[in-house]
C-alpha cells in the first residue's frame, strides 16, 4: 500500500473534503512517505479542484469551496450507491411497470447530474460489474392510481373500504382496513399494503395487485405508535408468508449442515448443537429460530429434504410427515 496512493484518490478526495490537511497528517493516515502524497495530490488535481497553503513549514492541502457543491464519493461508496439503484431499479419497488419507475430513474439522474465527470465514469465502470438477479414477477404499472391513493390513506391515517379477490377465499370481499405500511416482498419481489383489518380484527398484510378498488373513508385512525414494519414482519412473517411465530427446532445432516452452520436464515437462528467427524467435518447440526408458523415455514423445511428433520414442536413434525405422504411424485 505504501505506493499505491495514486490508486486511491477518491479516498484522498475524501480526506481532504472534511477538512484541510497538512501533508504530514495525509502520510501519516495513509502509511506513505511525503513523495508519495506529493505525487497523489498532483494526480489528483486533474479532476478536482485541490487547494495548497503553507504554514509555516507544513504544506496544507485542501479541497476548494467551488468544488463543495458536488457529492464526493470513496469507492465502497459508489459500489453501495451503484448496487442499490440496480437492486431497486431491476425488482424493487421502483422496478419497471412499477408506478415509481419513473420516479426512480430521476431520482439517480439528478444524483448524476451533482457528480463530476470523474465520478460519473467511475459509476458507468461500476454498473457493467455490479447487478443484481432480482426479477420483477409483476406488472404494477395499471396499479399507479391504488397505490397513490392507499399512500395518501397512510400518511392521513384515514381508513379506506377497498374491494379484495382473496386468494385464499377465491371471491371479492369488501374489507375496512387502516393502511399502515407498503412494502416490498420479497417473495416474488411483490408490493403489499399492511395495516389493521377490521374484519379479522388483527394486523394483516394484502397484495397490492388484488385489490380491485378502494374509497378513503372520512374517518380517521390512529397507527399505534409502536408499530415497527421491520420488526413485525421478521415476528410474523417467514419466507414470505404470515403467521403467528413459533420456537422450531431442526436437524440437520450431511452438506446441508454446513450449509446451516454458515447461514443465518432468521435473525433468532441460534445453533444448539453441532457434531463434527474425525476431520472436523461438520456431520448434524441443530438449530433453533423462532419464526411465523404457516405455508411459509413449511415450505423451507420441505425445500431441504431429505436432509433436514424437525425436532420440534410435534404438531409441525406431524404437518410435515403428512404433506410428505400426500406428495404425488
Amino acid at each position: 500500500m505504501r505506493n499505491n496512493l495514486s490508486n486511491r484518490l477518491p479516498d484522498l478526495e475524501h480526506y481532504l473534503t472534511t477538512q484541510q490537511r497538512t501533508q504530514k497528517e495525509i502520510a501519516e493516515h495513509f502509511a506513505v512517505d511525503r513523495k508519495t502524497v506529493c505525487r497523489a495530490i498532483d494526480k489528483l488535481t486533474q479532476f478536482a479542484n485541490v487547494g495548497e497553503a503553507k504554514e509555516g513549514r507544513n504544506t496544507i492541502y485542501f479541497i476548494a469551496a467551488d468544488d463543495l457543491n458536488s457529492p464526493h464519493f470513496t469507492p465502497i461508496e459508489l459500489a453501495a450507491l451503484v448496487l442499490s439503484q440496480e437492486a431497486i431499479l431491476a425488482g424493487g419497488t421502483l422496478a419497471y411497470g412499477s408506478p415509481f419507475a419513473a420516479a426512480g430513474k430521476s431520482l439517480i439522474e439528478k444524483v448524476q447530474a451533482k457528480m463530476s465527470p470523474r465520478v460519473r465514469k467511475n459509476l458507468a465502470e461500476l454498473s457493467k460489474i455490479i447487478g443484481t438477479a432480482a426479477i420483477s414477477n409483476k406488472d404494477y404499472s395499471k396499479f399507479g392510481g391504488i397505490i397513490e391513493e392507499l399512500t395518501f390513506a397512510a400518511i392521513e391515517q384515514r381508513s379506506v373500504s377497498m374491494h379484495y379477490d382473496s386468494l385464499s377465499s377465491s371471491r371479492n370481499e369488501t374489507r375496512l382496513f387502516d393502511p399502515y405500511n407498503i412494502y416490498l416482498d420479497p417473495d416474488g419481489n411483490t408490493l403489499k399494503i399492511i395495516g389493521y383489518d377490521h374484519r379479522n380484527e388483527r394486523i394483516s398484510p394484502f397484495s397490492l395487485d388484488r385489490i380491485k378498488s378502494l374509497k378513503i373513508n372520512r374517518e380517521n385512525f390512529m397507527r399505534p405508535p409502536d408499530f415497527d414494519l421491520r420488526e413485525f414482519l421478521m415476528e410474523k412473517c417467514f419466507n414470505g408468508i404470515h403467521g403467528e411465530p413459533i420456537k422450531a427446532r431442526l436437524k440437520i445432516r450431511g452438506m446441508t449442515a454446513s450449509v446451516f452452520a454458515e447461514r443465518q436464515f432468521h435473525p433468532s437462528q441460534k445453533i444448539i448443537s453441532i457434531k463434527k467427524s474425525k476431520n472436523k467435518r461438520i456431520e448434524e447440526i441443530e438449530v433453533e429460530m423462532y419464526v411465523a408458523s404457516g405455508r411459509g415455514l413449511e415450505r423451507f423445511i420441505l425445500s431441504w429434504l431429505p436432509d433436514i428433520e424437525v425436532v420440534a414442536p410435534l404438531e409441525l413434525r406431524l404437518t410435515i410427515r403428512r404433506i410428505v405422504s400426500q406428495a404425488s411424485i
